[in-house]
């Protein structure tokens, strides 16, 4: 009876369907992952250094700080440990002195930092956060790979499709700037590894090379291919569609150089339409990035050019000394013929093959265009939309420590590796899947086509233009018989700390820009969390895996962060979804737009009639990928009998409001025999919408 006149009054003002009910063996989508974190002499040296430290000042008990934390006196910055051990800097003890001295080994210094020295993680927990994300490759990485790839993924990309970004929750301040820098670091390193560069010295030793420049004495621009890379070209988006040669050849995801042999037999053609190369012996390379403006100097597009609210409004370039203007004047001259072209080179099929699969222009004018189909390809909204695009990529591409990568992994000019690099990850894949995300995500549904490609294309450039975070680390270094603290700035990039931050100008950015980032493709694919950002956000878009780095005080708690990634549409979903239906689907049926609309269009009409309304959008089992519950532990430590507690909790308290996960549930019973014979039916809340509504009391406010 009580439960009964519960459930009447709760469902006055509120209702929940169960995600747990709709899935097939009752776990909600979610899989656990127990890893143990495995301890280290090192690690158990830490804890003695640190400790001597901590007596030496009467800082109190460590322990649980070193279970989370590395470099705890590096890292502790605002903690009592901290506040005591400052204020005896200056005049220390013999004790403290001999202490400090002793522990110099355990902490990070400038002076390894500069030299990008290998830093040990350090901590057992840091350890596993590096075998799950650095040590499968996801340094080589610039956006995670995409869900339904319209060809075989290569070079960094290849066998990468299960990876996803992981959200870690702490309950100590310190463990997010120690995650953010440390991984950062790491990822940075190992970018840099074909380099002798120092921290300090990297803008100023490596400068970006997708620049629009000339020759000193001022006789050749020297960026035209850059405007070629940037170029939204009409022809080459709707002539090429590696979506629609894939659908074409019913297989499935063709190899890379099948992809490249379809694409060039029509480049062939295209080239074929170009006006006469003159005669020579020498090679005109201007061929390079004449070829695509000639295509299209009969469309729209060279009218945008030319428009005083074109291409210069569009992506104003405000770097110093920038020749843009006279770089698009000389793309201008080049599309109204006046000026001569000598021979081809024997390799501008392959140029053009590359510009039509990964030319950020291009591929950001497709993308565009799944969602725009209303607009015409010369649209100036739609060409704006996709330039804006293709110069938040060029942000991305002129990164030092990207540039360090792509430059070590081949000979060509930099703008050709950088096209290798976008065939490989199919970046037209990664956009037309970012694009239909956002389109949602932003709450463009019912919006102007123009507006829609408008405000989703501000996202993306908003995104890839976010400058690098700043975290400033203690380097504790010795003084005058004392000692002193000497901090030193370092750039996070592949992982942040969730919060507003100082980037490298400088300049204060709120949070919201850090979750924008994480909810993209880019990086930074780890974001470390207080309990700030275990409730009422969404970071699922391209993360499925929770990592609970320290376990919540309460099973709410924990039910709480994990619905971070288990959303709309999420990560996991769509890889279902993909894996599921995918391309050879699509080439049943007839996909004018966005495929994405289309695929799960059919996972809708393919669910039962028995299935409930959560499916295919919030829970779609039809394939690996499941939301993670990743929780490194601490083996014998008080986490593991913690850990136990709470998933009985959890299951009780999920027994009583809603439904249980079938794991947790039967973990609890284990743990409790007396729960084997309860009816636990007669505890169960069910708040779930009634199925008919009689008259307007019935329904819930």
């Amino acid at each position: 009876r009580k439960k009964a006149e519960l459930e009447k009054t709760l469902l006055k003002v509120m209702c929940r369907t169960e995600r747990i009910a709709t899935t097939r063996d009752h776990n909600s989508m979610l899989t656990e992952i127990e890893r143990a974190a495995l301890l280290t002499p090192a690690d158990l040296q830490h804890a003695a250094k640190v400790d001597a430290v901590a007596n030496c000042v009467k800082a109190g008990e460590q322990l649980e700080y070193w279970k989370s934390a590395p470099y705890l006196i590096n890292f502790l910055k605002y903690y009592e440990f901290r506040r005591k051990l400052d204020t005896q800097l200056s005049v220390p003890s013999d004790s403290l002195r001999k202490a400090l001295g002793s522990a110099k080994g355990h902490m990070l210094t400038k002076e390894k930092w500069e030299v990008y020295q290998s830093i040990d993680p350090a901590n057992p927990r840091m350890r596993v956060l590096f075998e799950d994300t650095i040590d499968k490759g996801m340094w080589q990485l610039l956006w995670m790979p995409p869900s339904m790839p319209y060809y075989k993924p290569g070079g960094a990309y290849e066998n990468k499709r299960n990876l996803t970004k992981a959200l870690v929750f702490s309950a100590w301040s310190a463990v997010p700037d120690a995650i953010a820098s440390i991984c950062s670091h790491e990822a940075e390193r190992k970018m840099l590894a074909a380099t002798s560069v120092k921290h300090s010295e990297l803008y100023d030793r490596i400068k970006p090379l997708l620049k629009f420049s000339a020759t000193s004495n001022e006789t050749r621009l020297t960026g035209m291919p850059v405007i070629a890379w940037l170029l939204p070209s009409p022809t080459l988006a709707t002539k090429i569609d590696p979506l629609k040669i894939s659908l074409g050849c019913k297989c499935g995801p063709l190899h890379p150089q099948q992809m490249r042999e379809e694409v060039k037999a029509i480049c062939r053609n295209l080239i074929e339409t170009l006006p006469t190369p003159g005669e020579g012996t020498r090679v005109d390379e201007r061929w390079y990035w004449a070829a695509p403006i000639l295509l299209d100097s009969r469309n729209g597009l060279l009218d945008w050019c030319r428009s005083d609210s074109g291409w210069m409004v569009a992506t104003p370039d405000r770097d110093p000394g920038t020749r843009f203007k006279d770089h698009l004047d000389m793309l201008i001259r080049m599309a109204t013929g006046n000026i001569a072209l000598g021979p081809q080179p024997d390799d501008l099929v392959d140029v053009l093959c590359d510009l039509a699969l990964a030319g950020p222009g291009v591929c950001a004018l497709r993308a565009l265009r799944r969602i725009g189909t209303e607009l015409d390809t010369s649209d100036p909204i739609l060409l704006s939309a996709a330039a804006r695009i293709a110069s938040g990529l060029r942000t991305l591409f002129n990164l030092p420590e990207t540039i360090a990568l792509l430059r070590g992994s081949g000979e060509d000019s930099y703008w050709r590796l950088t096209l290798q690099y976008g065939v490989d990850g199919n970046l037209q894949a990664l956009l037309d899947e970012y694009v239909h995300v956002l389109r949602e995500s932003l709450g463009l549904q019912d919006h102007d086509q123009e507006i829609q490609v408008a405000k989703i294309a501000e996202r993306i450039q908003s995104v890839l233009s976010l400058r690098t975070a700043q975290i400033r680390i203690d380097d504790i270094q010795p003084l005058n018989g004392g000692f002193e603290i000497e901090a030193f700035n370092t750039r996070c990039r592949f992982a942040l700390r969730f919060g507003d931050f100082t980037d490298d100008k400088g300049e204060v950015k709120r949070a919201g820009l850090v979750r924008d980032a994480f909810n993209s493709p880019f990086r930074p694919f780890v974001l470390a969390s207080t309990s700030i950002g275990q409730e009422g956000l969404d970071f699922h878009t391209w993360c499925h895996a929770v990592v609970h780095w320290n376990l919540p005080s309460n099973p709410i708690d924990l039910e709480q962060r994990e619905g971070r990634v288990h959303r709309f549409k999420g990560h996991a979903v769509r890889k279902n979804v993909a894996a599921k239906y995918g391309l050879p689907t699509l080439a049943e049926v007839h996909v004018s737009g966005d495929p994405w609309q289309t695929l799960f269009q059919i996972a809708v009409k393919e669910r039962s009639d028995t299935d409930s309304d959560l499916i295919p959008y919030w829970i779609f089992e039809e394939g690996e990928a499941r939301v993670e519950r990743r929780i490194p532990l601490l083996l014998y430590s008080k986490e593991v009998s913690k850990l136990k507690r709470l998933k009985t909790g959890l299951a009780l308290y999920r027994m009583v409001f809603g439904q249980p996960r079938q794991e947790d549930l039967l973990f609890s019973l284990s743990q409790n025999g007396a729960h084997e014979s309860a009816d636990l039916t007669d505890w169960l809340i069910s708040l779930e919408p009634p199925d008919v509504v009689k008259n307007k009391e019935d329904i819930p406010k």
